[in-house]
């Protein structure tokens, strides 16, 4: 029976030791003028445009950071924005590629990066409830990025494969070639991975 009792015997739980919770962050009132157009709304921070389109009945938020192209991807070095763009999904804030990839699969949500002629940008798309930490994610993507030397070389290889087909295009390329010879950089740009020899640069 002493044998029985020591078998089942468990260790005594005892509390762990009461730590003083730590004073909340103070809130920063964000001012609620502004206007609606079409339904979205557009107040004007401190360095940045905030504009909120509701979309009832759908759980999830969606939350994006974009800038212009331009300050990143001057014309004659077409496609360093979007180098920049994809390098920044590789790793970000001590957190290498695959870390990062699970700490936003983990919040049930994506994280991607996109690039129009006009501006390039971060977003992700997770439940209203996980705002917070991915917004933590974005954050971190955006503005403290690996871009190790390694992780350069291999966008870098890819963006050059991937521009080639553009000059091989005997529709859309003579287009490009054409406006840009006619009005130069001021109403188009080249497109956001580059043209054949950008991306090597």
């Amino acid at each position: 029976m002493e044998l029985i009792h020591r078998t089942f015997e468990v260790t005594e739980l005892t509390p762990a030791p009461a730590h003083p919770a730590s004073a909340p962050h103070a809130l920063i009132a964000v001012p609620s003028t502004g206007t609606t157009t079409s339904g979205v709304r557009h107040t004007k921070l401190a360095g940045a445009d905030l504009l909120v389109r509701r979309k009832p009945g759908v759980p999830t938020v969606t939350l994006g950071i974009y800038v212009a192209r331009s300050t990143f991807d001057p014309p004659e070095r077409a496609g360093l924005a979007a180098l920049l763009a994809r390098s920044s999904l590789r790793g970000a804030g001590g957190l290498d590629a695959s870390s990062l990839a699970f700490a936003i699969e983990r919040l049930g949500g994506t994280l991607s990066s996109s690039i129009t002629l006009d501006w390039i940008g971060f977003s992700t798309t997770v439940l209203a409830e996980r705002l917070g930490e991915a917004a933590i994610l974005l954050d971190q993507v955006f503005s403290s990025p690996a871009l190790g030397d390694q992780l350069i070389i291999a966008e870098r290889s890819l963006l050059t494969a991937e521009a080639q087909p553009v000059a091989d295009d005997m529709f859309r390329f003579p287009f490009q070639l054409a406006f840009r010879k006619a009005f130069g950089h001021h109403c188009t740009r080249p497109p956001g991975a580059g043209i054949t020899l950008t991306p090597a640069r």
